[in-house]
């Protein structure tokens, strides 16, 4: 089990590097990313072929409509560096050459998990466009996974995320800038909807991984490769959107993060047990669909107590320096039982 410990560290923190390129919550300027992803699939979905190339001018030309408008449409405030840096350098929808630009795909991408550019510019619609994108968005910002849960049925008021103002996830710090941010990117991005309060909307296929591996690690008391009830699980999703057997059961999630890698979870005794295994798991992690204090707790169940160390060790000065109102309850998480064994 050492091996499995060790490799679980090492697919953790290589979610955190990958993180840690941005050390804290970017602009993302939903409203205008809403408009520039309409405007580039109308333009370019009908011509374009995977592989080809655009002219160097293309993305820029796309942020001036939208920034400035045209003829038909009139200017959505943004502005023009962030909305080119979202869609190239951050959700890497385009890639570029020395000859121009293409349409990046899933091997281009820094988290394989993301829908490719070119997946967004297939995609069915505008609205299933805006899906994959709020995707996309969710795995370069995971640390709003948590947040999302003050959105749980019937519903919140965007103040309800204003409780976790100073608490740390996914190894980002979220402040009350954050908190302003997330608010309007859920909003926007159609992650929830407003009825009696805003509450979760059609969980994209990030959401629904990040609260199945919760729910099944609640379930399996944080086993692994252990068969659980699926209504257990489904119990505890229920909590967090509606509909969560529809979601849960579907393979579309499952395809969409991982189109060739078979699925994620397995469906047992008619589907009425489910199981995640090791090897998915560890996918998971590294990914950045499990939260790192998620990991310590697994990590203690096995009793791997060195890895548990480790893990610590690399994750206390990120953590320290950014003081966080859960920084001790966190520690906590990840130190060692020193009166047992470690395996």
């Amino acid at each position: 089990m050492s091996e499995f410990a060790t490799q679980l560290v090492d697919a953790c923190m290589r979610s955190v590097s990958r993180l840690r390129q941005h050390q804290s919550h970017q602009p993302t300027q939903p409203a205008a990313c809403k408009v520039f992803l309409t405007r580039m699939r109308r333009r370019l979905a009908s011509e374009y072929r995977p592989g080809q190339l655009l002219p160097r001018n293309t993305v820029d030309d796309l942020v001036q409509e939208v920034v400035q408008g045209d003829e038909h449409v009139a200017g959505v405030h943004a502005k023009t560096g962030e909305l080119r840096d979202t869609f190239t350098d951050k959700h890497q929808i385009f890639i570029q050459s020395e000859s121009g630009w293409r349409f990046s795909e899933r091997e281009d991408l820094l988290n394989s998990a993301m829908f490719s550019g070119l997946e967004l510019l297939q995609a069915q619609s505008d609205t299933h466009a805006l899906h994959r994108f709020a995707h996309n968005h969710l795995l370069l910002y995971p640390e709003t996974f948590p947040l999302l849960r003050a959105f749980a049925p019937p519903g919140s008021e965007n103040s309800a995320l204003d409780r976790w103002a100073g608490h740390f996830f996914f190894s980002r710090k979220v402040n009350s800038v954050t908190i302003d941010c997330i608010a309007r990117e859920v909003e926007h991005l159609q992650i929830v909807r407003k009825g009696q309060g805003f509450e979760l909307f059609r969980p994209t296929p990030a959401v629904i991984a990040y609260n199945f591996v919760d729910a099944y690690l609640q379930a399996s008391d944080m086993r692994l490769d252990h068969g659980v009830p699926t209504q257990d699980v489904v119990t505890q999703l229920n909590m967090y959107f509606r509909e969560a057997r529809k979601y849960l059961l579907s393979p579309d999630w499952q395809r969409d993060l991982r189109p060739s890698g078979g699925p994620l979870l397995k469906r047992e005794m008619g589907d009425s047990q489910l199981r995640l295994g090791h090897e998915e798991f560890l996918w998971l992690t590294e990914h950045s669909l499990v939260e790192p204090s998620t990991v310590g707790r697994v990590l203690r169940e096995l009793k791997a107590f060195a890895a548990l160390q480790s893990l610590r060790e690399k994750l206390e000065p990120i953590l320290t320096k950014n003081t966080p109102v859960n920084e001790h309850e966190y520690l906590s998480t990840l130190r060692p039982d020193e009166n047992e064994p470690s395996r």
